[in-house]
C-alpha cells in the first residue's frame, strides 16, 4: 500500500504502473491521507524506475525529469 497526503501523485504511480485499483480518501492524525493497494505487484518492475529500499546504503536520485513538484518533494523529504 502507498500513502501520501497529495493524491496527485498516487494517480501519477497508479497511471505509470497500470495499477487497476482506485486511490482511497482516509483520514490520518495529521489530515486527509491518500491511499493506494496494489496486489501481487512485482518489486523488480519498481527497481527499472530506479527504486531502491528505504533503508539501504546508498539512494540514487530518481531519474524523472517531467515530474518537477516530485523532484522538489524528494528533495524536501531526503535532504
Amino acid at each position: 500500500m502507498l500513502r501520501h497526503n497529495d493524491r496527485y501523485f498516487l494517480d501519477v504511480v497508479r497511471e505509470v504502473l497500470k495499477v487497476s485499483t482506485n486511490v482511497f480518501e482516509g483520514e490520518s492524525s495529521t489530515g486527509p491521507q491518500y491511499k493506494l493497494k496494489i496486489f501481487k505487484f512485482d518489486l523488480n518492475l519498481l527497481a527499472q524506475y530506479g527504486w531502491q529500499p528505504r533503508i539501504s546504503a546508498q539512494r540514487s536520485y530518481p531519474n524523472i525529469p517531467e515530474h518537477v513538484d516530485f523532484i522538489r518533494a524528494y528533495f524536501e523529504l531526503h535532504s
